[in-house]
């Protein structure tokens, strides 16, 4: 997943907590509309923000990110990782042995 700047981190979070909301409802930070119409148009391009009339809300993809954020910080939370291993004894004629199986799952950020 694709690192956001600190902007469009905060219009993410704006616009989880109100959906629908417009241009100059988002623009928090109190930004020059060129500045601000940047961070909008690079979300709107790289599929987490839609536009419908002249209202912003989040697509699928936007609230998949968003959901991963720590809205007080506005950043993204690291994802945990899970290690699972067996390790089974066994004896097969006589002679032992070890069966060692490891797996390890990794969210991608």
């Amino acid at each position: 997943m694709t690192d956001l700047h600190k902007i469009q981190m905060l219009i993410l979070r704006e616009l989880l907590f109100n959906p629908n909301s417009r241009f100059t409802d988002l623009n928090i930070q109190g930004l020059s509309t060129d500045h601000f119409s940047y961070h909008v148009n690079v979300l709107i391009e790289d599929g987490y923000v839609k536009k419908d009339n002249s209202q912003y809300s989040l697509t699928t993809k936007g609230k998949e990110y968003a959901n991963r954020m720590d809205t007080d910080e506005a950043s993204i939370e690291r994802q945990p990782k899970i290690a699972v291993m067996i390790v089974a004894p066994c004896t097969r004629k006589n002679k032992r042995t070890i069966l060692w199986i490891q797996w390890i799952y990794n969210w991608k950020d």
